[in-house]
């Protein structure tokens, strides 16, 4: 019952990340035609929106789920007990929906070595603490992996391109 109710709980929880879901196919061609041109008020002003975007989206469905969570998880079986799991993932999509298209960034300015490296650490990252944290807490210690690779991945990714602190 537990890795059940954690998939649902996740499976819930990335509903809080379609907003920048559904706003990344926007951002790729503009950003592109953006960088192409040098247009840095341009990138700038687009990534700023739909990271704003993204993040009023996820903050949204967060208090969504803050409200309705339990009810949520009980329709699809005796899964109530995952409403802290699903709190923390929900955490983790909403700090990645207030970083913005970063990853999107790096690969479009030619760093996609660096944006790989990334993915990969914090997949690391993920498996570790997946390892450590979920056999003595469940599926919280799950979600807190999540959240914990997240914000691993999050920083590393501004950091890995230090013109996007201007974007």
């Amino acid at each position: 019952v537990i890795t059940a109710g954690y998939a649902v709980a996740a499976r819930l929880a990335v509903l809080c990340d379609m907003g920048r879901l559904a706003l990344k196919p926007t951002f790729t061609p503009r950003a592109r035609r953006y960088l192409g041109s040098g247009a840095s008020e341009g990138l700038a002003r687009e990534y700023h929106l739909l990271r704003l975007g993204g993040l009023v989206f996820a903050l949204a469905g967060s208090a969504g789920f803050v409200l309705l969570g339990e009810w949520l998880l009980s329709i699809f079986g005796p899964y109530a007990s995952s409403y802290q799991p699903l709190l923390v993932l929900c955490a983790a999509y909403v700090v990645g929906a207030g970083a913005g298209m970063h990853s999107s960034y790096l690969a479009m300015s030619g760093e996609v070595r660096t944006s790989a490296t990334i993915r990969l650490l914090s997949l690391a990252l993920f498996v570790a603490a997946l390892v450590v944290l979920a056999p003595r807490h469940g599926a919280l210690g799950a979600a807190f992996a999540m959240l914990a690779a997240v914000l691993i991945f999050l920083p590393q990714g501004i950091l890995g391109k230090p013109e996007i602190e201007k974007v």
